[in-house]
C-alpha cells in the first residue's frame, strides 16, 4: 500500500511537471512567433532601404553621365542665324547656375547615400541578432520536446507500474480468500478428510508463510484467536471454527502428513 501510495505521489508530481512544461513551451512558442514577425517587419524594412539605396544609386549614376557629357559645338550658319534674328528670346541661363545646380543636387543625393548607409549597416546587425535568438529560441524548444518526450515515457511507465501493483493486490486479496476457505475447510471436515487435505493446506500455506509461522500455526488450532487474526476471519467463521475445535477436543491429534502435532 505505501508503494501504490508513493505512486499515486509520483504520477501528481509527474502531472504538474507536464503542466508546468506545456506552459512553458506555450510562452517559449509565444516568444518565437514574435520574434519571427519582427524579423519579418525588419526585413522588409531593410528590403525598402535596399530598393531605396539602389535607386539613389541609379540617380547618382545619371547625374554623373550628365555632367559628364560636353556641349556639341555650333555650326557656323546656327551662328550667323543668331546674329541676325532679334533677341526676343530670353537669354540661357549661365553655365556657372547650372554647374551649381547639378553641384547641389550632387551633394544631396550624397549626403542622402551617407545617411542611408549607417541604417543600412545597424539593421544588418539588428537582423544578425534577431536571427541568433531565433536560433537559441530554436534550440530551447528542441529541448523542450526531448524533455517532454522523455516525461511521457516516464508517464507510462509509472502507470504500467500501478497497473501493476492493482493487479498484485487482487491477485494477493482472491489468493488469501482462497487460502482461508480451504484451511475453514480442513478444520470443520472430519479426521479422515483431514489427512486427504492435509498436503494442499501445507503446500498453500508455505506460499504466505515461513516454517515456524506454519508449526505454530498448526499447534494452535484449537485456539481460533490466532487463526481468526492471521486469515482475518468473520465473527461467524470464528465461530464456526471454535465450534469445531471443541467437538473434536483438547485431546484430539491434528495430522499434518508428516507426524502428529
Amino acid at each position: 500500500m505505501l508503494e501504490k501510495v508513493e505512486l499515486r505521489k509520483t504520477e501528481q508530481k509527474y502531472e504538474e511537471s507536464i503542466r508546468e512544461f506545456e506552459e512553458r513551451l506555450e510562452k517559449t512558442t509565444g516568444q518565437v512567433q514574435s520574434n519571427l514577425i519582427k524579423q519579418q517587419d525588419e526585413n522588409e524594412h531593410l528590403q525598402e532601404m535596399n530598393k531605396l539605396a539602389e535607386r539613389t544609386e541609379q540617380l547618382n549614376e545619371a547625374q554623373k553621365q550628365l555632367l559628364s557629357r560636353k556641349p556639341r559645338p555650333i555650326s557656323p550658319l546656327v551662328r550667323e542665324e543668331r546674329h541676325i534674328t532679334p533677341r526676343t528670346e530670353s537669354q540661357p541661363a549661365s553655365p556657372s547656375i547650372t554647374n551649381k545646380r547639378a553641384s547641389g543636387s550632387y551633394s544631396s543625393l550624397s549626403d542622402l547615400l551617407s545617411d542611408t548607409e549607417p541604417k543600412l549597416a545597424s539593421s544588418q546587425e539588428r537582423e544578425k541578432e534577431q536571427a541568433l535568438k531565433i536560433q537559441h529560441l530554436a534550440e530551447l524548444l528542441n529541448d523542450s520536446e526531448a524533455t517532454g518526450k522523455r516525461l511521457e515515457e516516464q508517464e507510462k511507465l509509472l502507470k504500467e507500474e500501478i497497473r501493476r501493483m492493482d493487479r498484485m493486490e487482487k491477485r494477493q486479496d482472491m489468493s488469501i480468500e482462497y487460502l482461508k476457505n480451504v484451511v475453514l475447510k480442513f478444520l470443520e471436515s472430519s479426521a479422515g478428510e483431514r489427512e486427504q487435505m492435509t498436503a494442499v493446506a501445507i503446500q498453500l500455506t508455505i506460499l504466505y508463510f515461513q516454517r515456524r509461522l506454519i508449526i505454530s500455526f498448526f499447534t494452535c488450532l484449537v485456539s481460533g484467536s490466532v487463526i481468526s487474526t492471521i486469515l482475518q476471519l468473520s465473527p461467524e467463521e470464528a465461530k464456526s471454527l471454535k465450534e469445531n475445535a471443541v467437538d473434536n477436543g483438547p485431546g484430539s491429534p491434528v495430522m499434518l502428513g508428516y507426524g502428529v502435532l
